[in-house]
């Protein structure tokens, strides 16, 4: 049966234990459908044929290796990467408990010390905590100011573009009353 199915494409012990998992669900289903008529044939369990494959399938997943398949059916064959969860995502700045942790405060008592010794890791994370959300705060609030100061600054430009503008749309209609009286006098 491994030959049957390493011929029509299935190129790992995984790819053949859930191709025998689908085939069984086939068969089960096409049973109900006919009403379980008798003459059909069944297959084996494929959890009992593939009982000994286990430990060869986690041998091959970790050799990663490209089996080329064989005619068109199943997956194409892909080489994995090797190890997995190796994926590194990266954290907002404020969640970044690390960065957190590693600022280090110079101004720290040698009583505040002695406590961080006595309740364990746990009070010196929450004042690094403390100490980066002020840290963060601070610099939000500095933000913040100037950009109140850079809106007022673009407000007063946009003041001052206003008045332009009605003072240039007042003197183009005296422009246009002074084209127009003389005008007239020719």
């Amino acid at each position: 049966m491994r030959t049957q199915l390493e011929t029509t494409g299935c190129s790992s012990l995984a790819q053949m234990r859930r191709t025998l998992q689908k085939l069984q669900q086939e068969n089960e289903a096409l049973k109900d459908s006919q009403g379980g008529l008798p003459g059909l044939g069944t297959l084996e369990d494929p959890t009992d044929i593939c009982q000994g494959w286990g430990q060869e399938e986690e041998e091959e997943e970790a050799q990663s290796t490209v089996v080329p398949t064989q005619g068109n059916h199943g997956p194409p064959a892909v080489r994995m990467r090797e190890g997995r969860g190796n994926r590194q995502y990266t954290r907002p700045h404020s969640l970044d408990l690390g960065t957190l942790l590693s600022h280090h405060q110079p101004d720290q008592t040698e009583k505040e010390a002695e406590s961080d010794d006595v309740t364990g890791d746990v009070g010196g994370f929450w004042q690094h905590m403390d100490a980066g959300l002020r840290e963060q705060a601070a610099h939000l609030r500095s933000d913040l100011a100037l950009s109140r100061q850079e809106s007022r600054e673009l407000q007063e430009r946009l003041m001052v573009s206003e008045a332009t503008v009605h003072a240039q749309a007042e003197q183009l209609k005296d422009y246009r009353e002074l084209l127009s009286e003389s005008s007239c006098i020719c």
